[in-house]
């Protein structure tokens, strides 16, 4: 990663507030209740959105994914956030440096997707 980069993403991290785990490419909200999780979540997607208009960069929607880690069967109280003006709808999983995860956390589509490519 380029310095100046380097200096850009630390610049983007320590903007957004406690209670967000952040990583260049990872958001990572905690809280016990649907309704303050998603508004947390909104809070640092309207960070990021900031930061990347602030600079001139933008976010792929279509590599932007939304996981819920819970038990909950039905989020009651949980809005989709906005990036961009395009609502993010919670989807089963998603692929994380290589590691499919689900709401769940198991590793079950991640074993059969390994198993396919063998």
């Amino acid at each position: 990663m380029s310095p100046l980069l380097w200096f850009l993403v630390n610049e983007l991290l320590a903007g957004l507030e406690g209670g967000v785990y952040t990583d260049d490419i990872c958001l990572l909200v905690v809280g016990k209740f649907p309704n303050t999780v998603s508004g947390l979540i909104q809070l640092a997607l309207n960070t990021v959105e900031a930061w990347c208009n602030e600079l001139g960069l933008s976010v792929n929607p279509d590599k932007t994914g939304l996981v819920a880690f819970t038990r909950i069967r039905k989020l009651l109280g949980f809005f989709e956030p906005q990036l961009f003006g395009m609502a993010m709808r919670c989807s089963v999983s998603v692929k994380y440096l290589g590691q499919i995860l689900d709401s769940r956390l198991t590793w079950k589509k991640h074993v059969d997707a390994n198993v396919r490519k063998a």
